[in-house]
């Protein structure tokens, strides 16, 4: 089995966009490998963010996120895997020290994996330039047969024939997963900006009660403005990446997936050669419980405009206006 050739899924978008909704529906499929243990990052395994053979893989597979352990149980399988990613020459190290300091850019990424665009190619201002310039620079680098190996590894371990990964920041290296896996197919989920907003300021509220806004949800304590500027990166990412491989990409409005369930999961299915009766829904549309499901929690349900409240007058305006050619452009009414 190998993971290059057999069309892995990758589902990515904006946070709160309604990425493990989809997931958690996609991975009905008997086809795929998905994690099925409970958890909000249980099927995270983000290889496009710890692909870089400089890293210790083994440290990387002992921390609770990304869920390695979960997918790969067997740690002497794991240890072999990591001592030959990590075996590098001395000219490839510097090699991939070059890529990674003035291409990849992985550190930028650790600081703002929200804003895509600081994630360009170090010097140079030819946004056009900058796709291509990645995808050879992967097909140099040592990552893709770090990226192929570890997904040969966890479809070997799953026993299933395809892999299905939902990470939302994943659309930050579509040009690279898309190089090293040419069989890979990409989802990019796209929500109304006002109700991303809305969502993240409520989670950030239940999450944080009394803690200092520090670590895993420091992410969703954005400024309008900011908040702004971020979302529309990710867009252009996305809308971008599925503009140059039409074949390979699409995008899908998370609304459509309460406005027309049954036909939005048929296009889905049917861009990833899947079987329309394993992702079947209820007559409401949404995932049905009586079915395999891949986590033990509650179902995630469409919702839109729920949480508006949440926010002032102030920054709706803000957000409204800061995206309204790019909401005319998705089709989105004024309001």
């Amino acid at each position: 089995m190998v993971a290059s050739d057999n069309s892995p899924v990758f589902v990515a978008g904006y946070p709160r966009s309604g990425t493990t909704l989809v997931y958690r529906i996609l991975a009905r499929s008997p086809e795929f490998a998905a994690v099925r243990e409970a958890g909000d990052y249980s099927h995270e395994i983000a290889i496009s963010v710890y692909m870089n053979p400089l890293i210790d893989l083994r440290r990387v597979y002992r921390q609770p996120w990304p869920t390695w352990r979960a997918v790969i149980a067997d740690e002497r399988y794991f240890d072999e895997f990591a001592r030959q990613m990590g075996h590098l020459s001395l000219p490839q190290r510097l090699i991939e020290q070059i890529l990674t300091r003035h291409v990849f850019q992985d550190g930028a990424f650790l600081r703002s994996p929200l804003d895509v665009d600081s994630l360009s190619v170090r010097g140079l201002r030819d946004p056009a330039a900058r796709p291509r310039i990645r995808r050879a620079a992967m097909r140099l680098s040592r990552r893709k047969e770090v990226v192929r190996a570890f997904l040969n590894l966890y479809a070997e371990q799953a026993s299933a024939p395809r892999i299905l990964e939902k990470y939302p920041f994943t659309y930050y290296r579509f040009d690279e997963l898309a190089t090293a896996l040419p069989q890979a197919r990409f989802v990019f989920l796209v929500r109304h900006p006002c109700d991303v907003f809305a969502s993240m300021v409520r989670r950030a509220r239940l999450e944080l009660r009394d803690r200092i806004p520090i670590g895993r949800v420091s992410w969703m304590l954005l400024s309008a403005d900011t908040f702004v500027q971020d979302w529309l990166s990710a867009l252009r990412a996305g809308r971008s990446f599925a503009s140059r491989m039409p074949r390979r990409a699409m995008i899908v409005r998370y609304e459509d997936l309460g406005e027309d369930p049954h036909g939005t999961i048929r296009r889905i299915a049917s861009f990833l050669d899947l079987a329309w009766d394993d992702l079947i829904t209820d007559a409401a549309g949404l995932p049905d419980p009586r079915r395999r499901f891949p986590l033990s929690s509650a179902a995630p349900v469409v919702n839109t405009g729920r949480y508006l409240a949440e926010l002032s007058d102030e920054d709706l305006a803000t957000i409204r206006q800061g995206c309204e050619g790019a909401l005319a452009e998705l089709g989105y009414a004024s309001s």
